[in-house]
């Protein structure tokens, strides 16, 4: 099977995920708008027959409501779980699921509780039946919350471990989870009436946030590209984003050289700038293979000679980038009709070079990093080069811009979110723009 059914149908499967996140909010907001009157958990029996009585499409449209939002949520987790497959992201979904199974499980007893008071009001009402069945919806209700704060807490890992919700999630997360465990615990004092029910309210107000980020972050970051730590195939992954800006400034050397002025001494000093930009970017990312990417990957995976054919490549380049640097001081100390010539020959040699590597790496490379993605090595690995990048990420992330095809941009802006990546190049892209980006549009 080709590669991009399997990416088309794990994006829709994305999306579904997506979907069944949000319609669960949207169902869980609709049902509390409506159940806005219902009586406290000590109501008296009569204040429950009466509401039960007068109330009765209140009651009704929340309990047919139950079953879609159950099974939005399940589809939700299940789809989160699919994506997750490897190393803490797959333990944090399993956990995940398990808590919304008996989040299902105990929210049934509490609708099945209303159905049987709204049956039994309108038969034979008895204070002690309808006291009874209140009981029992109150003390489940107040139990789940103890499996709403599990699947809170473990969802919103899994979440970030596939980078599909920002960092601070995991740590509010926590925070409401405490909140829902400890009104679990207080759970007879919520069936009385205790304050114990604000301080879970509190709790499942970030429950519900926790749902709507993870939702839009799977729609509009994983749906249509992969992202670093997500099991998702295809052809947009950070590293072939960055592959395709070096094929693009060599494009631009290649058309620069053909046209190069003899004797531009300015001509020559703006291409020598932006040739020193390109090469320190070029060492810096397979500095960053052989360091931290490479030697993560082998913990996890037995690519023993694939690594060694890849530093090899790495070898053969790093000889073909020599001669190019060469041809282009030369050019720079001299910039005659013959040394322009004979820097795009060497700049020719090296992007012959350059290719045959990178799709050597896109081949065989990128689908096992992709399918380890979620480990601890990797996990690490990404932020290790993260941090290399921190200092000069607005340079870095406006000159992958610069003149990146839409199906590029469109990749950069799901794996980045689009606030930050404009921010980034705002401020930091400020010294790229002005060395290197007038050297191609002038």
């Amino acid at each position: 099977m080709s590669a991009e059914p399997v990416a088309g149908s794990r994006a829709a499967l994305a999306r579904v995920s997506a979907a069944g996140a949000l319609v669960f909010v949207a169902l869980l907001v609709a049902q509390n708008i409506i159940r806005a009157a219902e009586p406290g958990f000590d109501a008296t029996s009569s204040s429950v027959t009466n509401y039960f009585l007068e109330h009765r499409a209140a009651v009704l449209v929340p309990l047919c409501l139950f079953p879609l939002g159950m099974a939005s949520l399940l589809v939700f987790v299940a789809g989160l779980r699919a994506l997750a497959r490897a190393g803490r992201a797959r333990f944090w979904t399993d956990l995940g699921m398990l808590a919304v199974l008996v989040i299902a499980a105990l929210f049934a007893i509490v609708n099945i509780a209303e159905i049987a008071i709204a049956v039994v009001v309108r038969e034979t009402p008895s204070s002690q039946s309808v006291t009874a069945l209140w009981a029992v919806h109150g003390a489940a209700f107040g139990l789940n919350l103890a499996a709403i704060a599990i699947a809170l807490v473990a969802l919103s890992r899994a979440a970030r471990s596939i980078d599909v919700v920002p960092g601070w999630i995991p740590a509010l997360a926590l925070a409401g989870g405490a909140c829902l465990f400890a009104a679990a615990v207080g759970t007879v004092s919520i069936a009385e009436g205790g304050p114990m029910l604000y301080v879970g309210l509190v709790g499942f107000m970030v429950w519900a946030l926790f749902l709507v980020v993870c939702g839009i972050g799977l729609w509009r970051r994983v749906a249509a590209a992969p992202v670093p730590g997500l099991d998702l195939a295809g052809p947009h992954s950070m590293n072939t984003v960055i592959h395709a800006a070096f094929r693009r400034d060599l494009r631009r050397f290649d058309a620069a050289l053909d046209a190069f002025p003899a004797g531009s001494h300015t001509r020559a000093e703006e291409l020598h700038r932006a040739w020193r930009h390109y090469a320190e970017q070029l060492h810096q990312h397979h500095e960053g293979e052989e360091e931290i990417f490479f030697p993560a990957l082998a913990r996890v995976a037995d690519v023993t000679e694939l690594l060694a054919d890849l530093e090899g490549e790495h070898a053969a380049m790093l000889t073909a980038l020599g001669g190019a640097e060469a041809a282009m001081e030369a050019l720079y100390a001299e910039p005659t009709t013959e040394r322009t010539t004979a820097a795009r020959a060497a700049l020719g040699h090296f992007a012959d070079v350059l290719a045959a590597h990178l799709a050597h790496e896109e081949r065989d490379f990128e689908p096992l990093a992709e399918r380890h993605a979620g480990t601890a090595q990797m996990r690490q690995a990404e932020r290790e080069i993260r941090e290399r990048h921190r200092r000069d990420s607005g340079a870095f992330f406006a000159w992958l811009l610069d003149g990146a095809a839409p199906e590029d941009v469109a990749a950069l802006r799901r794996l980045v979110p689009p606030p930050a990546l404009r921010a980034a190049t705002l401020l930091g892209g400020r010294s790229y723009r002005a060395t290197v980006a007038g050297v191609w549009h002038r």
